[in-house]
C-alpha cells in the first residue's frame, strides 16, 4: 500500500497516479449509465493496484448489498442549500488527504458544485465528468457551476459533442477539457448464447430488432413503436424488442392501438443483456438527447447494425453507412425506411455489424478508457507538485 503522496505507477506508460477519491450523488446500480462507467473504472484501477475509495451523499440498497469493487462512505447529506453539506466534504476531505489521497473525481451534479471548493480547501485537484447534453440544467444549477469553475482541474467528456456543450453551457475551461471515450469489457458483447424467449421468435423467421433503455420520455421510445406500425404491411416478419426498466404499459397500448401488439415486445429490465443481444439482427436507439451512449457500442460490441438518431455523440460512435445508419430525431419515417432497408438484407446487416464490432473493440476498449484517465490523473499529479 503506498505512503501518503506517494502514486502507483503503471508500468506500461511509466505514469504516477495517486490515490483516487470518487464522488457521486448516489449509485444505484452498475448496469447502464454513468454509473456502469464508474464501475467499470473503479473496478480497472483497483486491478491495477491503484487505491480508490467512493464517497456517496445518500446510501442505496445496492451499495448496502452488494460489493463495489472498492471501500465506500455514505456523507449523509443531500440538500446544497443547507451548510452541513459543505462541512462534511471539506471534513471527509481532510481526513482522506491525510491518508494520502490527491486526486478526487466526480460523477453526477450535486456533488459536481460542493466537491471542487471544498476539496481544494482540503489539498485536491478535482476532476468533473460530464456525461450527458446537460438536460438536467437548471439555471441556478448552471450559475453555481459556472461559480465554481475556477476551483476545478480538469473536466472529462465522454465525447465531443458533450465537451462542447460543457464548455458552452458550464463555461469550462477548454484547455482543461478532455474527450475519455466510455470503454466496455470486449467479452461484454461476445456471448454465444442467446436468451430462450428471444431465440423461440427468431426460430419463426422473424426480424428481431431491438431497443435497450429506460422508458423516459427523452429516449422517444414510442418512435419506434410507430416505425414499426408504418412497415406491418411491407415487412410482416419485423418485431420489435424493447429492454430497459420503467413502465412499459403505455408502449404495449400504442402498439395495440396502432395494429402491431402482437409484434411488439415488452421485456422490461433483464440481468442478461448480452444474451438478449445475441438474438438480435438490429440495434435502434431513437433518443433525443444523448452524451454518449452505452447501448450503441453494446449493439456495436454484439455485431449488431446500429439505426440511430444523430443527437450528441451518436455520429462519434456510429459512422452512417458503414457500421449504421443515422437519422434526424422524430423522423419516424426516415427511422422505418432504414429498417425496411435492414431487414431486407442480411448482408448489408452483416456487413455493417461486422465494421461496427471491430470499430468498438478498438475504440472504446477498457484499456482505452484506463490508460486515457490514468494520464490524465498523473499530469494533474505532476502539475500539483510544480
Amino acid at each position: 500500500m503506498p505512503h501518503e503522496g506517494v502514486g502507483v505507477g503503471n508500468p506500461e506508460q511509466g505514469l504516477q497516479v495517486p490515490r483516487v477519491l470518487f464522488l457521486i450523488d448516489s449509485f444505484k446500480d452498475p448496469y447502464a449509465g454513468s454509473e456502469r462507467q464508474l464501475y467499470l473504472l473503479v473496478e480497472a484501477l483497483v486491478a491495477l493496484g491503484i487505491d480508490c475509495h467512493l464517497v456517496v451523499l445518500t446510501a442505496s440498497d445496492y451499495l448496502l448489498d452488494e460489493d463495489f469493487p472498492c471501500a465506500y462512505t455514505v456523507l449523509g447529506h443531500t440538500s446544497l442549500g443547507r451548510p452541513g453539506i459543505w462541512g462534511a466534504m471539506y471534513t471527509a476531505g481532510r481526513r482522506f488527504r491525510a491518508q494520502g489521497f490527491m486526486i478526487a473525481h466526480t460523477f453526477f451534479n450535486d456533488v459536481s458544485v460542493v466537491a471542487p471548493p471544498m476539496l481544494r480547501l482540503a489539498g485536491f485537484r478535482t476532476v468533473i465528468s460530464r456525461r450527458d447534453m446537460g438536460f438536467w440544467h437548471t439555471l441556478g444549477k448552471l450559475w453555481l457551476l459556472r461559480a465554481m469553475r475556477s476551483q476545478v482541474a480538469a473536466w472529462i467528456a465522454n465525447s465531443r459533442a458533450v465537451a462542447d456543450m460543457t464548455i458552452v453551457q458550464e463555461w469550462a475551461k477548454p484547455e482543461r477539457t478532455r474527450v475519455i471515450y466510455n470503454g466496455f469489457p470486449i467479452e461484454h458483447g461476445a456471448s454465444t448464447e442467446g436468451a430462450a424467449d428471444l431465440d423461440a421468435l427468431r426460430s419463426n423467421g422473424r426480424v428481431l430488432v431491438g431497443l435497450v433503455a429506460n422508458v423516459r420520455p427523452i429516449k422517444r421510445i414510442q418512435d419506434l413503436v410507430r416505425a414499426l406500425a408504418q412497415l406491418k404491411d411491407e415487412v410482416p416478419a419485423l418485431n420489435v424488442v424493447l429492454i430497459g426498466a420503467g413502465d412499459q404499459e403505455p408502449l404495449r397500448d400504442l402498439g395495440h392501438e396502432l395494429g402491431v401488439g402482437d409484434r411488439l415486445h415488452c421485456l422490461g429490465s433483464r440481468n442478461d443483456v448480452p444474451d438478449c443481444l445475441n438474438a438480435l439482427d438490429i440495434g435502434v436507439l431513437c433518443s433525443e438527447s444523448e452524451g454518449f451512449s452505452n447501448a450503441l457500442i453494446e449493439y456495436m460490441l454484439a455485431g449488431l447494425p446500429v439505426v440511430c438518431t444523430e443527437a450528441g455523440g451518436n455520429p462519434e460512435a456510429v459512422e452512417h453507412g458503414e457500421t449504421g445508419l443515422l437519422y434526424s430525431v422524430g423522423d419516424v419515417e426516415t427511422l422505418a425506411t432504414h429498417l425496411q432497408c435492414l431487414a431486407g438484407d442480411v448482408e448489408y446487416r452483416q456487413r455493417l455489424g461486422e465494421k461496427g464490432r471491430g470499430v468498438a473493440q478498438e475504440r472504446f476498449s477498457m484499456k482505452t478508457m484506463v490508460d486515457a484517465h490514468m494520464a490524465l490523473y498523473s499530469e494533474l499529479l505532476e502539475w500539483r507538485s510544480r
